[in-house]
C-alpha cells in the first residue's frame, strides 16, 4: 500500500480531514491527520479514529 492509498482511506472514512502520510520504506509510515472529527477527542479516540478508517 502507498502513502497515497493510506491517505485517500483515511480521508475516505472522516469527515472533513485532511491526511499526510509518508514513508521511507512503504512499511513503516507516519501520518498527520487534521479533522473536524477530532474536537473534544482525547489523543487515544483520535488514534482509534484513525485505526478504525484503515481497518485496524
Amino acid at each position: 500500500m502507498t502513502p497515497n492509498e493510506i491517505e485517500q482511506l483515511i480521508e475516505s472514512h472522516l469527515e472533513d480531514c485532511s491526511a499526510t502520510v509518508r514513508s521511507d520504506d512503504n512499511t513503516h509510515y507516519e501520518a498527520v491527520v487534521i479533522a473536524s472529527s477530532f474536537d473534544g477527542k482525547r489523543p487515544l479516540q483520535r488514534h482509534q479514529m484513525v485505526y478504525a478508517a484503515l481497518g485496524d
